[in-house]
């Protein structure tokens, strides 16, 4: 059936392309220049590919009749055709040998030829060998000029008519069994038993290989063809397309062809190149290594170029494949042991260059070739081709020397040169490198390994060193899983390079970061990550098995951790670098201390990470296997430097210190990751896990114990007094005192003995500026510095605790009783990284202890941290305060004291109180006696006195109530008044049935307070004198003070404890609006949020006790505020903007026009704006009609609230002026409607129109 269909196929073709093929023979008697021919070979080229294949012999030789006709009607045959004829030849031909190879297979030669004793001798043969002379000779361009010579796109078709003439076909499955009849019986799992036999080379055979090489001309021509390709290939000017054909023919020519390379199936684009595998070889295999060797030299001198050049990455890759293949055919280990134990000469001098490959003594080209009928003018031009390149072929050995070792040293520089090549990006390239790599270690270790007896660059490092550089995460996942299998399938024989590998990059960071050079440190910081994870993972096996190599080694207390680790953290801190920030992507975090770009520090980071990550796994799969590590040895690196830097912190070294701690926190992290992944905690809770687990808790612990005594030194410390330079006395030293130093010899004169010299130069002191304050801004600087260092030091602790904490688990509540105070004494720290660090830390401790939830994990141990904190404050805050460590300045600030301080007591309360909320409030009742005691006692120190305040602060904040939103809502509009009145009157009559009737008596005017209110009153009076205070933080602060004081005892009917603390407080609350000190310089400085905590206090009073309050706010608060406002406008008019025009709402017509003040978003102006509209929107709103009409309408008129109505304003502050205009409608609708007619011109802004008209029907007799 299958046959019939086959036949029935080709009788379909031929009847398509018979009138075409006619066509085309008689064009070919005609001139070739003609346009119909071009015509005719388009329309042929264009069914062929198009119809299925394959075509059978006869068509195949019936198509091309007419295209060899074309090609001998002219004595130049070929080159007579036009470039664009010649080309579609090509197509044509090409498609052509798409099927026309199977009539040169073995089976097809034996049918057809079965007296034919030798290959040649079959028409089969013959008609190949004419197709192979017609490609070299058009490639080459004949002898003579050409008239029409070959453009790009025709020598690109002559080329991919080679690679289709010349590149080998497998068999498919089943093919000899195609044409029998079967019976389908179904899928059969079983595989198929002539699957193996069948899947193998069937074009070219050996023999015809063999055949090829033992005829001159065909030996020549495709020797010839092999340089041309070669040579196009190194062109840069030429395109891709030809130069990856050229690369594509070459490799045909030279694997298939010349070293008859049949072992591995090659691609349809032959991007992938069959290379050898390391194992035993037959003698075909050495006899084609041996072929090979005669044009390595040529051809590895081209490809090597051609890598190395900045071309395409398409060319480089393919050139690394091809390259890759030719020397691992010929350097395998199987093909060179004969010539390693060869002895070789020391007056041979080796080349060291690239160009040394065509520098090799090559044999002469007086090779005679047999001669050719000259009734065949292709074998002639093909002969001569051979005779040129003849100098490819041979090679002429030196008496003593074998070629390998005239080879080994140009290929070492070529190793070298290569190695360079894996900085690309390109996925293609990388990916050629990485099996280019792996083929050289794999079949060449023993060549290689006898290269490097007596070189100083070891190439197997080299190697490796390219394995390593692809197999980080960074490359693609292609690139990074075939360098990583690559070096899994190579063993522990990679082992000593992948230490050495690792020990050059450490050894070498130091270097380039005090040369500052990012991308060498990126790498080398890649290299040992990359190290760490292959041998955790890949080599897992091979590495604990050598446990004295690899990274083993390296981390274990003899791995001389103490020069490498040093030095790289000094170098990390010896940058003098003014910005010290550090990334917010908790926990890592990387410290900015030298010039190098962040990615640097990433990788840096991430190479600590790895290499902890790597140490863990390691010590899982050893206690699989049974060994039972010892932490102290296991984890010597990070014990060793994280106690280095705790006795660099204790001498001040902060940035080395710094660096060292970030290291450590970064191999712990690491070990943590690993650690805490599902499968790990599932395996460590079974009993075979338990010496590991008593390995890491035992870690966890030691590095929980460093941190808590590095705490408590601080601690202590804060209790010495510091010596003064007043207490110090000074003396003179008398010369029998004088002890000499050994290296110094004694002094025999004065010091101070003058003695004679030339003139001193004093010119420069022109230009000298005795009155530069350099010294002292780099001395603040310096301190800064230094501050900023200590902080980040305490981040690292923080963390370092936290990463604990998540390798011990459960086991960690024992400790956590101690950890949880300095963790929120953290929280309280004014740098952001501490906050953030001691957030990270707090939640790590609250879920590998089981809890919940931190505010769980805080309350179940709040009594100790109170307890702890009150005692601080009682017994460790004066002791602090004698001993001269407390700041004294107008502006407090919370400063980097040691966590558990007693300063930092206050902002551990703070907290605690924070965290829990009202649950708190019942917990810290006891304290608060702590705190106003110690507020009595240290109120002359603003750091403390802030902190206590805060305290305070944070309480009264707690206990008042959320404000519930005054913004009213549009409801929908009644059916009557009269409706409306019957529902309110039938609503009141319920709730009177249902209200029990009070008695007079019943009632106590001035009920006793409870404890609560007791408590605030009296915070509330500790924080008036607080209102006059020099640091306007802690002005601001007793003004909030004060307002959540009066929202929480308002409410209750407090009067008895409220009004006495208000009466005191009021003239201080009116000196904070500007009376009582110059406004401008205050306008221009930072006291206006100070102005704004004050007005909302005034807010406050009136929305509260407006009846007490309410006059004064009129005549005192009202008229400071103006005067604010004009003084803040004065100051800022430059930058204000005024625009003349009609306001928003305003019809076109009217004449009406007045400036309006468009203000900023942001600013002391907005601010403050919008503090008051609050403040008056608030009382307005409480006092409704009681307020005075002229108050009502001096607001109403004022500029300043009449421009906060326009549509053009900020969001914020035109909500804000609404809801003030709003309360103004409800207390007064008759004026605000006046006034808004008389300032707008047209009717009000649509918010206050409902407004106006719910509170009075007056405005329903006007028409706005």
């Amino acid at each position: 059936m299958a046959a019939g269909a086959s036949r029935d196929a080709s009788k379909a073709s031929f009847q398509v392309l018979r009138p075409i093929c006619v066509k085309l023979l008689s064009l070919s008697k005609g001139p070739l220049d003609a346009p119909e021919l071009v015509c005719t070979l388009q329309d042929l080229h264009r069914p062929l590919t198009t119809l299925p294949g394959p075509l059978s012999p006869a068509l195949l030789h019936y198509i091309f009749y007419p295209v060899s006709q074309l090609l001998r009607v002219r004595e130049a045959g070929l080159f007579a055709l036009p470039d664009r004829a010649r080309e579609l030849v090509f197509l044509i031909l090409t498609v052509l040998a798409r099927d026309w190879w199977a009539c040169w297979t073995k089976s097809h030669v034996q049918q057809h030829a079965p007296h034919a004793t030798r290959w040649e001798q079959s028409a089969d043969w013959k008609v190949w060998e004419q197709l192979v002379f017609l490609g070299v000779m058009a490639l080459s361009g004949g002898l003579h000029t050409p008239t029409h010579p070959n453009s790009d796109e025709t020598r690109l078709a002559i080329l991919t008519f080679l690679v289709a003439l010349l590149r080998p076909r497998r068999s498919e499955h089943g093919t000899d069994s195609q044409d029998a009849e079967w019976e389908w019986d179904g899928v059969s799992d079983l595989p198929m038993l002539d699957e193996e036999e069948n899947d193998q080379q069937v074009y070219p055979t050996h023999e015809h290989t063999a055949a090829a090489r033992d005829s001159n001309a065909c030996t020549g021509a495709l020797a010839h063809l092999l340089k041309m390709a070669m040579d196009t290939a190194k062109q840069a000017k030429n395109s891709v397309s030809l130069r990856l054909s050229a690369l594509d023919v070459a490799s045909v020519v030279a694997l298939t062809w010349m070293a008859g390379c049949t072992e591995a199936p090659m691609a349809e684009a032959l991007e992938e190149i069959p290379i050898p595998r390391a194992g035993p070889v037959d003698a075909a295999t050495m006899a084609g290594s041996e072929r090979l060797r005669a044009v390595l030299p040529g051809i590895s001198s081209s490809l090597v170029k051609v890598i190395i050049s900045r071309t395409s990455s398409a060319v480089v890759a393919r050139a690394v494949t091809l390259l890759s293949a030719m020397w691992t055919m010929c350097l395998r280990d199987e093909c060179t042991a004969s010539m390693r134990v060869m002895p070789t000469t020391d007056d041979v001098s080796l080349p060291s260059c690239l160009e040394d490959f065509s520098l090799l003594h090559l044999g002469s080209a007086d090779v005679e070739l047999p001669a050719q009928p000259a009734s065949d003018p292709g074998t002639e031009t093909a002969s001569e081709a051979g005779s040129v390149s003849t100098s490819l072929t041979s090679v002429d050995e030196e008496p003593g020397q074998s070629w390998l070792d005239q080879t080994i040293q140009p290929v070492r520089v070529a190793i070298v040169t290569m190695a360079n090549t894996a900085e690309r990006d390109e996925a293609n390239v990388q990916y050629a490198l990485a099996r280019w790599s792996h083929a050289l270690l794999a079949c060449s270790w023993d060549t290689l390994s006898w290269a490097d007896e007596e070189a100083t660059v070891d190439v197997r490092r080299i190697l490796t060193q390219t394995l390593v550089d692809l197999a980080h995460g960074r490359h693609v996942k292609m690139v990074c899983s075939t360098a990583r299998m690559c070096l899994q399938q190579l063993g522990s024989r990679t082992l000593p390079s992948l230490q050495a590998i690792m020990t050059e990059s450490l050894s070498m960071l130091p270097a380039l970061l005090g040369q500052v050079q990012d991308t060498a440190v990126q790498r080398h910081a890649y290299r040992v990550a990359t190290c760490a994870s292959v041998l955790s993972m890949e080599l897992c096996s091979e590495q604990l098995q050598a446990p004295q190599a690899g990274l083993l080694h390296i981390l274990s207390p003899d791995g001389e951790v103490e020069q490498w680790a040093e030095a790289w953290a000094h170098m990390v801190g010896a940058h003098e670098h003014p910005l010290l920030s550090m990334a917010d992507t908790m926990p890592h975090i990387q410290p900015s201390l030298t010039q190098l770009e962040a990615s640097s520090m990433i990788a840096m980071g991430q190479m600590w990470f790895d290499m902890g990550q790597a140490l863990e796994q390691l010590l899982s799969q050893a206690v699989r296997q049974g060994t039972v590590p010892r932490f102290k040895e296991a984890f010597a690196v990070p014990l060793h430097m994280f106690r280095t830097a705790s006795t660099l912190r204790a001498d001040g070294a902060w940035a080395v210190s710094l660096a060292h701690m970030w290291a450590t926190h970064e191999l712990l992290l690491g070990a943590s990751a690993t650690w805490t992944e599902p499968a790990m905690v599932s395996w460590a809770s079974q009993p075979a896990a338990r010496p590991l687990r008593k390995t890491m808790h035992s870690l966890a612990r030691c590095i929980i114990l460093e941190v808590q005594s590095v705490w408590e030194r601080e601690a202590e410390q804060a209790h010495e007094p510091t010596p003064s330079d007043q207490d110090m006395v000074r003396k003179d030293v008398g010369p029998k005192d004088i002890q000499l130093v050994r290296g110094l010899s004694p002094a025999q004169d004065t010091p101070l003995s003058v003695e004679a010299g030339p003139a001193l130069d004093v010119s420069f002191v022109e230009h000298a500026k005795l009155d530069a304050r350099r010294g002292v801004q780099s001395l603040a600087q310096r301190e800064q510095r230094c501050l900023a260092l200590r902080d980040q030091c305490d981040a690292f602790l923080l963390l370092l605790a936290g990463s604990a904490a998540s390798l011990l688990g459960v086991s960690c509540r024992p400790l956590l009783l101690h950890l949880l105070y300095p963790v929120l004494s953290a929280l309280g720290r004014q740098d952001e990284t501490v906050r953030q660090a001691a957030q990270y830390t707090l939640e790590q401790l609250s879920d590998a202890c089981a809890y919940p939830t931190i505010q769980s994990c805080v309350l179940h141990h709040t009594d100790y941290i109170l307890g702890a904190a009150s005692h601080r404050l009682v017994a460790g805050l004066r002791m602090e305060l004698q001993a001269g460590l407390a700041v004294t300045c107008w502006q407090p600030q919370r400063s980097s004291a040691a966590l558990l301080s007693a300063r930092a007591a206050p902002w551990v309360l703070v907290q605690v109180i924070q965290m829990l909320g009202v649950e708190a409030v019942p917990l810290v009742e006891d304290s608060i006696d702590e705190v106003l005691t110690a507020l009595d006692h240290f109120h002359g120190y603003d750091d403390v006195c802030d902190g206590l305040l805060a305290v305070l602060a944070k309480l009264l904040h707690v206990l008042v109530p959320p404000r519930l939103s005054t913004q009213r809502t549009r409801e929908p509009a009644s059916a009557s008044a009269l409706n409306v009145w019957e529902a309110w009157l039938a609503g009141n009559d319920e709730s009177a049935q249902d209200t029990p009737v009070a008695h007079p008596g019943d009632e106590d005017p001035n009920p006793e307070p409870d404890r609560l209110q007791k408590i605030v009153a009296q915070i509330l009076r500790r924080c008036v004198p607080f209102l006059s205070h020099g640091s306007a933080q802690i002005r601001a602060r007793a003004l909030d003070m004060l307002s959540d004081g009066i929202c929480l005892l308002a409410p209750q009917g407090c009067t008895a404890e409220l009004y006495p603390v208000l009466e005191q407080a009021w003239p201080l609350v009116l000196a904070r609006l500007g009376q009582s000190a110059a406004t401008v310089g205050r306008a221009t400085e930072s006291e206006y949020y100070v102005w704004c905590r004050a007005t909302r206090l005034v807010g406050v009073l009136g929305e509260h006790v407006p009846d007490v309050y309410g006059k004064r706010i009129v005549k005192e608060a009202w008229p400071r505020w103006q005067k604010l406002w004009k003084t803040l406008q004065e100051v800022r008019r430059p930058h204000e903007a005024r625009l003349e025009g009609p306001r928003s709402g305003a019809p076109l017509g009217s004449t009406r026009q007045r400036a309006v003040r468009l203000l900023e978003a942001h600013g002391s102006l907005s601010e403050l704006l919008q503090a008051v509209l609050q403040a008056l929107a608030r009382f307005i709103a409480a006092a409704g009609e009681t307020v005075e009409s002229a108050a009502v309408w001096a607001v109403l008129t004022d500029p300043l609230c009449l421009d906060t109505l326009d549509r053009r304003q900020p969001r914020a502050i035109r909500d804000k002026g609404v809801a003030l205009y709003a309360a103004l409608a409800r207390a007064d609708a008759m004026a605000t409607w006046m006034a808004l007619r008389a300032a707008v011109g047209a009717s009000p802004p649509w918010e206050l129109q409902s407004d106006l008209q719910l509170t009075s029907d007056v405005s329903m007799c006007f028409t706005w």
